[in-house]
């Protein structure tokens, strides 16, 4: 505390700083500079030209689009498991592709280049668009699904909410 109110008063002594215009001028640098610094220690801007960071983000583009195959079958199990008359769904469903990621740019001159953000001790680019793979088949296997009624309602309600032609869904009746 001592050694804060002699720098104070060092500050105050100094000719130019004493007229309050000028002292309130140097405060406001001041802080400006302490903001700019934090602020560039939270964010950092990297171009994509690095192979090991485009090798691990395939590798993690890859999984993720088994990942969402797997969660849409889990939920799709849930609910037709739930469907009065259908018990033992098992579901696979198959993505043409991998999740593809929009990220956030900024112009740096004449290129762009992806903002990364510091987390932890790595940086992973700041996403802004997720879009998920395209659903190009389901096969359900379950037992019930023999009544004609029944497979084309849950026919019709998967190929309306996963936006999956009906060509591209196969029922058929389990064990």
């Amino acid at each position: 505390m001592a050694e804060k109110s002699k720098l104070l008063s060092k500050i105050s002594n100094i000719k130019i700083l004493k007229n309050k215009h000028i002292r309130l001028a140097v405060i406001i640098i001041l802080v400006c500079i302490a903001v700019l610094l934090a602020l560039s220690s939270f964010t950092k801007k990297k171009t994509t030209n690095n192979t090991a960071n485009k090798n691990q983000s395939l590798q993690t583009v890859d999984s993720s689009a088994l990942n969402y195959a797997n969660q849409v079958s889990k939920t799709l199990e849930g609910i037709i498991n739930n469907i009065k008359g259908i018990s033992n769904a098992k579901v696979v469903v198959v993505v043409s592709e991998s999740p593809k990621m929009e990220y956030l740019t900024e112009d740096e001159g004449d290129k762009k280049v992806i903002v990364y953000d510091k987390q932890g001790s790595s940086y992973k680019p700041v996403a802004v668009v997720e879009f998920l793979p395209k659903i190009t088949g389901i096969l359900i296997v379950a037992k019930g699904t023999n009544d004609l009624s029944l497979k084309n309602n849950l026919l019709n309600a998967i190929s309306a909410v996963y936006n999956v032609d009906i060509s591209c869904i196969d029922i058929l009746e389990g064990k």
